[in-house]
């Protein structure tokens, strides 16, 4: 490997970095118009980050490895969120499964 390659993979890498931090900020510090729930915070920040990865990958020519990421990251996220679509609208909250027993004295 050159110094000019090892270079630009250290700058493409630094964009991808520098893309995720800001879209993070984004979605941290500004409001929101609605409420969101926890599904939709774990989506957003996990499609930001593979968002940054692969644009580093992208523009050092590889495009096999963001194409696999993103089936991969939509077969997860299916597994996900399908089921917990419910018809009531508390569906990100875990149910118990028996009510609470009194404690003993």
């Amino acid at each position: 490997m050159t110094f000019e390659t090892v270079s630009w993979q250290i700058g493409t890498a630094i964009a991808g970095a520098v893309l995720t931090a800001l879209l993070m900020a984004v979605g941290h510090w500004f409001p929101w118009p609605y409420p969101i729930v926890r599904i939709q915070r774990y989506t957003y920040g996990t499609t930001f980050i593979l968002l940054g990865f692969s644009l580093w990958r992208l523009l050092n020519g590889d495009w096999i490895t963001p194409a696999g990421l993103l089936g991969i990251s939509i077969a997860g996220g299916a597994t996900v969120v399908l089921p917990t679509r419910q018809t009531n609208t508390s569906w990100n909250y875990a149910k118990p499964t028996r009510p609470p027993q009194p404690m003993m004295s």
